[in-house]
């Protein structure tokens, strides 16, 4: 329910539960899947390209790998209104260790099942993060694939962009820069059409002189 807050926070609020981005733009309010690379019509967005062309420095990038979060299942609770009941949705996810409790309940099992997908994939997700400055590129945008080639081992790979920045210098030397942060990829699991998360490398030595940090061995 909406309560002493605006319509875009009650929006956004109700996309996060789901695992949606809601946004207006064109006078349009558009709603997709977080993380999943598509566009609202369910498109899928351009990729951003990174690569040692195209990054503005040998320095211009910053990763940081986190402990993979170990959750056996995630539990969201659902109204059963016909049994004035409370059920549960149970996502099991196949690895050994505590459970997740969602804290809201949900109206009915479809929207506790997608609650408990989004927030498997936010934990996921989480797992990794990447920043990234890069020669102007005005097609880069947020919830768009990313595809790192070249530039470190933990930072190559694919990733999905949370945040596009666009900067414009008018100086005599200036240019346009883009600013990219983004957290780990979905790849698509060709078996049942769901996804899984990008395996974090086993090594975190990095090349070249970028920003990097890693804590998976912390």
């Amino acid at each position: 329910a909406q309560t002493e807050e605006s319509d875009q926070h009650f929006l956004t609020r109700l996309g996060r539960k789901i695992g949606a981005v809601v946004a207006p733009k064109d006078g349009h309010l558009l709603v997709t899947q977080r993380h999943s690379g598509k566009t609202a019509k369910g498109e899928p967005m351009p990729t951003i390209h990174v690569n040692l062309t195209n990054l503005l420095s040998d320095s211009a990038y910053y990763v940081r790998l986190k402990p993979r979060s170990k959750y056996s299942k995630f539990i969201a609770n659902w109204e059963d209104h016909a049994t004035g009941t409370t059920k549960q949705v149970i996502l099991e996810t196949g690895v050994k260790g505590p459970s997740f409790p969602l804290r809201d309940s949900f109206q009915n099992e479809a929207e506790a099942r997608k609650a408990a997908t989004a927030k498997q994939r936010e934990m996921r997700a989480g797992e990794g993060e990447l920043s990234v400055e890069i020669l102007g590129d005005p097609t880069a945008r947020a919830e768009a694939p990313i595809k790192v080639v070249g530039v470190a081992p933990d930072a190559d790979g694919d990733w999905i962009s949370s945040t596009v920045t666009h900067t414009w210098d008018f100086g005599e030397n200036g240019g346009a820069t883009t600013t990219v942060d983004a957290q780990y990829g979905m790849e698509k699991d060709e078996d049942d059409n769901d996804t899984k998360p990008k395996p974090a490398a086993k090594k975190t030595a990095a090349t070249g002189s970028g920003e990097y940090v890693s804590v998976l061995d912390r």
